[in-house]
């Protein structure tokens, strides 16, 4: 099965456990926050249950007694849980504490008492008690009292306290104006609708859920990136004793490996400034027999003439270099006359170098070039 299925199971499983625990411990519950004198003294919350009734809700003071109020049938099972939450004693300067609940329950059938009981519970603070409706009562009357003793040499604290209250459970309907009270009153606070303890236990389930996933996907990618690390350290650790581990011989052979290296480097430089001096060379005879090619002169004053210049700028003359000068024929190479005009063509100065010829030579006696 793939890991992903099995991670979305196991969330799934998770968010219905938490959503389920949750939803049926607090179906019933009535928690009440009291008021701020109580709890500096540690009486932190009072949590009140009456599992079995309907509409079980805390309506506020009634007789300067927290009033709870339900629906409860004749010879109905019920259990009454009355829960303390108490402050840490390390929070509070005492020395000492005692705590008790009491409970009364009294049946009634009209106005008339079926049955009166009592029950008691010290040093805990907490108290179940499963009950039976007797048969033809129609109204139960429960008062709850919690009383808490501080001992402490600090006289703020050195005092006894108890929180009073009572709860009407009735076979008649609850009035539609306390089945809708939401149970804030004077000084008090109280989570009293189911629905909303419903609610409040979704979002906290399902808050949990994307909690526990997020908390597993991080773990994830942590413990990856500790693998990732750990794999990087185990490398650079065998790096750094790759050379602990090398004997003499393979110490001279990386010595004699490193000067041969070293040799062949020096060679190819000083090749490459060989190859660098042979190109220079050549490219400045180039450059010299290129000038030389294009240097001209006038074959009738001796001017230097522009490169491919038609014409000399000094004289006018046509540069009548292998040509007649007369009818502008092609001449044969070293003719003195032209074969088609018969004209003369020797040109007074050498067209290499400009210098005056001697009359009738075939070569410049100057530059030696061929006339």
């Amino acid at each position: 099965m793939n890991h992903r299925i099995k991670y979305s199971i196991t969330l799934f499983l998770i968010g219905a456990l938490l959503i389920f625990f949750p939803v049926s411990a607090l179906a019933a519950k009535v928690r009440r926050v009291p008021e701020y004198d109580l709890v500096e003294q540690g009486f932190m919350a009072l949590t009140l249950d009456a599992e079995g009734t309907e509409n079980f809700r805390y309506t506020g003071k009634e007789n300067k007694l927290h009033t709870y109020r339900g629906k409860i049938k004749s010879g109905a099972k019920l259990k009454f849980v009355v829960e303390a939450t108490l402050g840490s004693v390390n929070t509070l300067p005492l020395t000492g504490r005692n705590y008790s609940v009491r409970m009364e329950v009294v049946a009634k059938k009209g106005k008339d008492i079926v049955k009166k009981q009592n029950f008691k519970t010290d040093n805990k603070s907490n108290l179940d008690l499963d009950y039976t409706v007797p048969e033809g009562a129609d109204t139960l009357e429960v008062s709850e009292t919690f009383v808490l003793v501080n001992k402490s040499k600090n006289k703020a604290y050195n005092k006894s306290f108890s929180d009073r209250s009572k709860l009407i459970l009735t076979t008649n309907d609850v009035p539609a104006a306390v089945a809708a009270n939401t149970g804030k009153t004077n000084g008090g606070k109280s989570v009293a609708d189911s629905s909303n303890l419903l609610l409040f236990a979704g979002a906290a389930a399902l808050a949990a859920v994307m909690g526990c996933g997020f908390l597993f996907m991080k773990k994830k990618r942590d413990n990856k990136n500790i693998k990732v690390a750990a794999n990087q350290n185990e490398t650079l650790r065998q790096q750094a004793m790759w050379p602990q581990q090398e004997t003499p011989q393979d110490q001279i052979a990386l010595g004699q490996y490193q000067e041969d290296q070293r040799r062949q480097a020096m060679q190819l430089q000083e090749e490459m400034h060989h190859r660098q001096e042979a190109v220079r060379q050549n490219d400045n005879q180039y450059r010299h027999v290129t000038v030389k090619k294009q240097l001209r002169f006038c074959s009738n004053c001796g001017a230097q003439l522009l490169p491919d210049s038609l014409f000399c700028e000094n004289c006018g003359a046509k540069d009548a270099s292998g040509f007649c000068m007369n009818c502008g024929e092609k001449l044969e190479p070293g003719s003195a006359f032209c074969g088609n005009c018969g004209a003369k063509n020797m040109p007074e100065f050498c067209m290499n170098c400009g210098g005056k010829l001697e009359p009738g030579s075939a070569f410049c006696g100057n530059c030696g070039a061929k006339v």
